[in-house]
Protein backbone atom coordinates (compact mmCIF):
# COMPACT_ATOMS: atom_id res chain seq x y z
CA UNK A 1 0.00 0.00 0.00
CA UNK A 2 0.86 3.50 -1.02
CA UNK A 3 0.65 6.35 2.04
CA UNK A 4 0.38 9.11 -0.79
CA UNK A 5 4.19 10.02 -0.55
CA UNK A 6 5.44 7.08 -2.72
CA UNK A 7 6.90 5.28 0.03
CA UNK A 8 5.21 1.23 1.06
CA UNK A 9 3.38 0.45 4.03
CA UNK A 10 4.23 -2.96 5.65
CA UNK A 11 0.89 -5.12 5.95
CA UNK A 12 -0.90 -4.27 9.07
CA UNK A 13 0.41 -0.68 9.90
CA UNK A 14 -1.51 2.31 8.66
CA UNK A 15 -0.37 5.87 8.22
CA UNK A 16 0.32 6.71 11.35
CA UNK A 17 2.54 4.18 11.96
CA UNK A 18 0.53 1.73 14.65
CA UNK A 19 0.17 -1.39 13.63
CA UNK A 20 -3.48 -2.98 13.73
CA UNK A 21 -5.20 -6.57 14.37
CA UNK A 22 -5.38 -8.67 11.20
CA UNK A 23 -9.11 -9.50 10.52
CA UNK A 24 -9.41 -13.13 10.79
CA UNK A 25 -9.87 -15.30 7.92
CA UNK A 26 -12.88 -15.90 5.67
CA UNK A 27 -13.87 -19.15 5.85
CA UNK A 28 -15.51 -19.67 1.81
CA UNK A 29 -19.25 -18.91 1.71
CA UNK A 30 -19.27 -17.45 4.73
CA UNK A 31 -20.90 -14.15 3.34
CA UNK A 32 -24.17 -12.71 4.88
CA UNK A 33 -26.20 -13.85 1.73
CA UNK A 34 -25.53 -17.66 2.16
CA UNK A 35 -26.36 -17.06 6.12
CA UNK A 36 -29.81 -15.65 5.66
CA UNK A 37 -30.51 -18.37 2.80
CA UNK A 38 -32.12 -17.84 -0.50
CA UNK A 39 -33.62 -14.34 0.60
CA UNK A 40 -31.62 -11.67 0.76
CA UNK A 41 -33.70 -8.94 2.06
CA UNK A 42 -36.55 -8.62 4.24
CA UNK A 43 -39.86 -7.85 3.91
CA UNK A 44 -40.77 -6.51 0.54
CA UNK A 45 -44.18 -6.17 -1.68
CA UNK A 46 -45.20 -10.28 -0.98
CA UNK A 47 -44.59 -9.84 2.40
CA UNK A 48 -46.77 -6.37 3.03
CA UNK A 49 -49.70 -8.08 0.67
CA UNK A 50 -49.95 -11.32 3.09
CA UNK A 51 -50.36 -9.16 6.38
CA UNK A 52 -52.70 -6.87 4.47
CA UNK A 53 -54.76 -9.45 3.12
CA UNK A 54 -54.38 -11.15 6.74
CA UNK A 55 -55.98 -8.44 8.28
CA UNK A 56 -58.81 -8.41 5.60
CA UNK A 57 -59.55 -11.88 6.60
CA UNK A 58 -59.42 -11.54 10.59
CA UNK A 59 -61.85 -8.54 10.26
CA UNK A 60 -64.71 -10.15 8.07
CA UNK A 61 -64.45 -13.44 9.92
CA UNK A 62 -63.95 -12.49 13.57
CA UNK A 63 -64.50 -8.38 14.14
CA UNK A 64 -67.59 -7.54 11.98
CA UNK A 65 -69.35 -10.22 13.17
CA UNK A 66 -68.19 -9.71 16.84
CA UNK A 67 -69.43 -6.38 16.52
CA UNK A 68 -72.42 -7.32 15.14
CA UNK A 69 -73.93 -9.59 17.68
CA UNK A 70 -70.71 -10.95 20.09
CA UNK A 71 -69.01 -14.21 20.26
CA UNK A 72 -72.22 -16.21 18.92
CA UNK A 73 -72.10 -14.42 15.96
CA UNK A 74 -67.88 -15.45 15.70
CA UNK A 75 -69.06 -18.61 16.52
CA UNK A 76 -71.54 -19.16 13.80
CA UNK A 77 -69.24 -17.21 11.04
CA UNK A 78 -66.35 -19.43 11.73
CA UNK A 79 -68.58 -23.06 11.83
CA UNK A 80 -70.06 -21.72 8.46
CA UNK A 81 -66.63 -21.02 6.93
CA UNK A 82 -64.70 -23.94 8.21
CA UNK A 83 -67.01 -26.85 9.55
CA UNK A 84 -69.71 -26.35 6.74
CA UNK A 85 -72.45 -25.42 9.22
CA UNK A 86 -75.29 -23.57 9.76
CA UNK A 87 -76.97 -24.03 12.95
CA UNK A 88 -75.45 -26.89 14.04
CA UNK A 89 -76.82 -28.53 10.45
CA UNK A 90 -74.34 -29.58 7.87
CA UNK A 91 -74.95 -27.29 5.18
CA UNK A 92 -75.38 -29.02 1.57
Amino acid sequence: MADGTGATLAAGTDPGGTTRAAAPPRRKGSSGAARRGSRSRRGGAVDDAGGFVLAVMVWGWVILPFLQGGPGRVRDVLEAKFLNKSDGVPLP
